[in-house]
């Protein structure tokens, strides 16, 4: 098979480099938007199919990335192997749509005229000197609907009152389709009898 033009494997290289950029800067950007909602929402026990249905949606935009890839890809280049890099863009999408579906559940439960809460629950504070993103977290513990929760805590002097009482207050709306945390803060330790 005759070797491309080299105008026209210029133009094939500028495609693969615009499809990478734009795949990571769209994987960046739904990763950091859905981080910042995602990681104070749980899911309530009436929604928790919500959770496995986007499993089984990203299963599925994932094959028809691939196989949409796998059938424009060598058009451009019939003579050059392309399944690496459709992988790889492949694996960006999934990334980035599951950073998307995460965005789902939050933005129907703000439409869905969620009611005020508030909790004081037990914490298990927990430091990740691994972590870049959030060294200090606390978990939900004991008979709530929050249970399981993991809340990042950037305040300092907070994750220490958090580690002495090791109660939380939470701040939160609920709906049908789960719980939404607005804020917290140490809550006074339980008193023993």
């Amino acid at each position: 098979m005759p070797n491309p033009a080299p105008a026209q494997t210029r133009r094939i290289h500028r495609l693969y480099w615009i499809e990478l950029i734009l795949a990571w800067a769209g994987l960046c950007a739904s990763i950091i938007w859905s981080s910042e909602h995602a990681e104070t929402f749980q899911y309530s026990r009436d929604a928790a199919w919500m959770r496995w249905a986007a499993y089984a949606l990203l299963a599925a935009l994932s094959l028809g990335c691939f196989a949409a890839l796998q059938r424009w890809q060598p058009r451009l280049a019939p003579d050059r192997p392309l399944t690496g890099i459709n992988l790889i863009l492949t694996m960006m999408v999934a990334i980035g749509s599951y950073a998307l579906l995460e965005i789902v559940p939050i933005a129907l439960h703000r439409q869905a005229d969620p009611q005020p809460l508030t909790a004081v629950a037990a914490a298990d504070p927990r430091y990740f000197g691994w972590s870049r993103n959030c060294k200090r977290r606390v978990w939900i513990e004991g008979d709530t609907p929050l249970r399981g929760l993991r809340l990042c805590v950037r305040d300092g002097a907070m994750y220490e009152q958090l580690s002495a009482s090791r109660r939380i207050e939470i701040a939160a709306s609920a709906s049908r389709y789960g719980i939404a945390v607005h804020s917290f803060r140490a809550a006074p330790a339980a008193q023993n009898p």
